[in-house]
């Protein structure tokens, strides 16, 4: 079958099951929707994307910010690395509904470059379904694991039911379910309730939100955080960090301390700190304001040589308009 979201627009809907979906652009009649992935928000789970509320070649999200890229029609909810996404993360119901279609054949790849992206053209959404909740009201979940999809077409379905698992089929830079929320034709940013088209606010209300009461406590912007932090003997990549193929720690030396990081905003800094088994520090890097918005930011600070035995820490601060609004750390023994 083919599911053409994601990057454009409801074609699936209207070409694979022949129907015709009405334009809204309000909330009225909107199903209250309850977390898809039973996370914490913050610790293993964080929002990486949010809706393209411009239509035009920008990239703007619903509070003026850029955590978002041209076209992108939802929410993307992530998880660190695939090591955490293969312990097995099932995807639910956000909202009771029947299932209008659904695609479970398709290979799975991190998508890391142009050959990649061509493979999945017109099919980013890899495995999913899409939901109708009444009213026009539909949901799209993609990036299903191949083969974990457990309902079919015409199928109804329960709040909170299980209806698949997250893997990496469709475009995926990291392992994550994308959400897109449609009432008719139209994208709607469940967080704020806008349609795409509207203008963006940066201090958006959230009282139109179309998620339900503990869902709300979670998913209420995009998150500017640490999602990873660990140790190596080299350089370490962000693709290093989500595929778990950071360098090893070598009792040689040298030792290094990194840090994973997304959502940064201009004029962000990242502090990072290295400190022996005495609990002195033995390196200290102050990170500068970051020039421009950058969806993920990888990096590290450590010293050359031989470590001497004991427990080694590092910590990593991220500094926005001087308060630390997320730190993180890890300990290795030698």
């Amino acid at each position: 079958m083919a599911f053409h979201y994601m990057r454009i627009s409801a074609a699936f809907a209207v070409a694979f099951m022949g129907i015709s979906l009405p334009a809204f652009a309000q909330t009225a009649g909107a199903p209250s929707l309850s977390m898809p992935l039973d996370c914490e928000m913050g610790r293993t789970c964080w929002v990486q994307n949010l809706v393209d509320i411009d239509t035009g070649p920008a990239r703007v999200d619903p509070f003026c910010g850029a955590a978002t890229f041209d076209t992108h029609k939802g929410t993307d909810i992530r998880v660190a690395t695939i090591a955490e996404m293969k312990k097995g993360i099932d995807i639910k119901a956000m909202a009771s509904g029947t299932v209008l279609g659904f695609r479970n054949d398709m290979d799975e790849a991190l998508i890391v470059d142009g050959e990649g992206r061509a493979v999945v053209k017109g099919r980013e959404c890899g495995n999913g379904l899409v939901i109708d909740h009444g009213n026009a009201w539909t949901t799209q979940m993609c990036h299903f694991a191949k083969g974990s999809v457990t309902v079919k077409k015409g199928e109804r379905v329960g709040r909170g039911q299980v209806v698949g698992r997250m893997g990496l089929s469709g475009m995926t830079a990291f392992p994550h379910i994308h959400v897109t929320v449609r009432r008719g034709k139209g994208v709607v940013d469940p967080i704020t309730g806008a349609s795409v088209g509207r203008n963006c606010n940066p201090n958006a209300s959230t009282s139109a939100t179309l998620w339900d009461a503990a869902a709300r406590t979670q998913v209420v912007a995009a998150s500017s955080a640490v999602i990873k932090t660990g140790f190596s003997s080299a350089a370490v990549k962000g693709v290093d960090v989500i595929r778990d193929t950071v360098p090893t720690i070598s009792t040689d030396g040298p030792l290094l301390f990194f840090a994973n990081l997304i959502n940064l905003k201009k004029g962000d800094r990242i502090d990072l700190v290295l400190k022996g088994p005495d609990g002195n520090v033995l390196v200290e890097s102050k990170g500068k304001p970051m020039p421009a918005p950058k969806a993920t930011w990888t990096t590290y600070t450590g010293r050359r040589g031989k470590p001497e035995s004991g427990t080694y820490r590092g910590e990593v601060r991220l500094i926005r308009n001087d308060r630390v609004i997320d730190i993180k750390g890890a300990n290795v023994t030698f």
